[in-house]
């Protein structure tokens, strides 16, 4: 089951706690009436690891996400979502892109810099570059 070791005020997690869940996901980092709230890495099963800030139990504000493939996103996060500014390398292409994000897509400015040396600089929509 799960395991949850670590600060409790009135019942609840509070402060400094390491939670191992039954699927093998494990947060390490602060919580706040019982939920990820502040500082905190999350080490998935799958083996993709955040590290970052939390808020109400939800990736917010900066953080670095990594996944087991070696894709990394750096950046702002709202509500579990990539969300203002980031740099996202692509591990497979060595693709780079680098500017704004809206739920989870390449959206507003930005520019994707390929290993080749070529680059798209300008509008994203949903992911397409548009000019």
């Amino acid at each position: 089951g799960d395991v949850y070791e670590g600060q409790y005020k009135a019942g609840k997690r509070e402060g400094q706690g390491t939670f191992r869940s039954a699927t093998g996901d494990v947060y390490e980092g602060q919580y706040k009436g019982d939920k990820r709230e502040g500082q905190g890495t999350n080490r998935y099963a799958n083996g993709d690891v955040y590290e970052g800030q939390y808020m109400a139990d939800k990736r917010e504000g900066q953080g670095t996400y990594r996944n087991a493939t070696g894709n990394v996103y750096e950046g702002q996060w709202r509500a579990d979502n990539k969300e203002g500014q980031g740099v996202k390398t692509f591990a497979t292409s060595g693709d780079v892109y680098e500017g704004q994000w809206t739920a989870n897509k390449k959206e507003g400015q930005g520019t994707m810099r390929s290993k080749d040396g070529t680059q798209k600089e300008g509008q994203w929509k949903a992911n397409d570059f548009v000019g």
